[in-house]
């Protein structure tokens, strides 16, 4: 790893541990100000956001990073490819935002949509691409780092209470409003301006669509099941399952940053043709996902029947039963997630990529609709499961197919056990002890030291592997 490699990962680790860090404080205090209702609106209203968002961006986040990082030796060359691109952004963002504020008039909650405005105008200003392109990550994560800690002040300051939703939701929509807006004042160094037609940035809307189609099935599977389940069911059911979801994810996330660090080295070892030092390489990531991915699961197990209450409030004391069935994801999202970053993306198959899911977030839908009007929240539990089931199907399939990857069952098999007796021990040495913060210390404690001492016992910790190699 180059030194520029080595600090644009850490520029990205700073931002990704504002986005770790600042929630575990940000969630608690809004759960108790707004109330699951309250976060329940504010998450189905982002839900029907995000698929304008979509449009505005039509795969300019992904397409624009390739296209800038081929000319970005040139600065003609760059500045030309920059103004075509940003032309081509701003005909389909203007035109969305026209949509969008048409589309305000005829819906309830106008004032929490005209809030949200502010996040489909800022697609119009959305150059991350660009710097992302440059390899300039400093400015992207510096200014977002700024930017989320700003937010999560006012947020402290100024939401109390659930009258306090439109403020709230103000204050997300123009965190990533300033966010985008704020990289424009770097950008005169770049590039300097240069006329391009409008043929020339419509020449970009084909190849762009082969990116988009990726990020409508990525939207969709993430955004549906809320938009659904707010129509059918009431917002307080919304807000449930969108903590739960959240809680689930950010406990992976950790994990979920190795696979940005491996699509160059990946890519590169495709470029050079190596495919059987590829596939090794992919089989010692992914099983030290699956290491720790499935002692988070047990984990977030564990602790949940004594972290819900203090954590979120007794409004969202139902997430005892739903957290534990969405812990699995945990699991799946790092696992299909990391066949696509270190396998299919470096290797360049974005059909199977695009396939896999758009059908499922497809499947997910169907599910919703079919199950949500009868067993409510975990139909929508269900259909998320199953959506990513056929996903991480869909993935190791050629991934198996094309090359010689295969899992260690019986490794994997002893970390599942190994989960077990942690949960085991975690509920049996804490069954007596109080819900708070500090019960939840203790069973984290339990949980990390008992589930490592036990797969060092088993014989299938790869941490002590690595060092044993070294």
């Amino acid at each position: 790893m180059n030194k520029k490699i080595a600090m644009n990962f850490l520029y990205q680790a700073i931002y990704q541990a504002t986005l770790i860090v600042l929630p575990i404080v940000t969630i608690p205090i809004i759960s108790h100000a707004l109330g699951a209702e309250g976060l329940g609106l504010w998450n189905y209203v982002s839900s029907i956001v995000s698929y304008f968002t979509l449009v505005a961006g039509l795969g300019l986040a992904n397409y624009g990073v390739r296209e800038i990082a081929i000319v970005k030796k040139s600065k003609e060359l760059l500045s030309k490819k920059f103004f075509e691109l940003q032309i081509f952004n701003a005909f389909f963002s203007l035109g969305t935002f026209i949509v969008y504020l048409t589309m305000i008039l005829f819906l309830p909650n106008k004032d929490l949509y005209l809030a949200q405005s502010f996040v489909v105008l800022g697609a119009l200003f959305d150059i991350s691409w660009f710097f992302a392109g440059i390899e300039d990550f400093k400015k992207i994560s510096l200014l977002n780092v700024f930017i989320k800690v700003l937010s999560f002040v006012c947020v402290l300051l100024f939401v109390k209470n659930r009258s306090d939703l439109f403020l709230y939701v103000l204050i997300q929509s123009l965190s990533t409003f300033f966010s985008q807006l704020g990289l424009w004042l770097f950008l005169p160094k770049k590039v300097s301006w240069h006329a391009v037609s409008i043929r020339e940035s419509w020449a970009h809307f084909r190849p762009a669509l082969e990116f988009f189609i990726a990020k409508v099935g990525a939207t969709i599977f993430s955004s549906i099941t809320k938009t659904i389940l707010g129509m059918l069911t009431t917002m307080t059911f919304v807000g449930i399952y969108s903590n739960s979801l959240t809680l689930v994810f950010m406990s992976g996330s950790i994990v979920g940053a190795l696979n940005t660090v491996m699509i160059p080295h990946m890519s590169k070892l495709v470029d050079s043709n190596e495919p059987a030092k590829m596939t090794k390489i992919l089989e010692r990531t992914i099983h030290l996902q699956l290491y720790f991915t499935i002692a988070i699961m047990f984990g977030i197990i564990g602790i949940n029947g004594k972290m819900i209450g203090w954590f979120y409030g007794s409004e969202f004391y139902s997430m005892v039963n739903t957290v534990p069935l969405l812990s699995i994801s945990v699991v799946l999202q790092s696992l299909y997630n990391g066949i696509a970053t270190q396998y299919l993306i470096p290797k360049g198959d974005m059909k199977s990529y695009n396939l896999s899911i758009l059908y499922g977030a497809i499947v997910s839908a169907v599910l919703d609709i079919l199950l949500i009007p009868f067993i409510g929240i975990y139909g929508a539990i269900l259909g998320n499961i199953f959506g990513q089931l056929l996903i991480c199907a869909m993935r190791i399939i050629p991934l198996k197919r094309e090359t010689g990857f295969q899992f260690n069952y019986v490794w994997i098999g002893k970390y599942i056990a190994a989960g077990i007796i942690m949960l085991v021990l975690i509920n049996g040495l804490t069954e007596n002890l109080p819900t708070s913060a500090k019960t939840t210390l203790i069973q984290v404690s339990i949980g990390l030291i008992s589930y490592f001492i036990i797969t060092i016992i088993f014989r299938v910790n790869p941490l002590m592997s690595e060092i044993r190699k070294k």
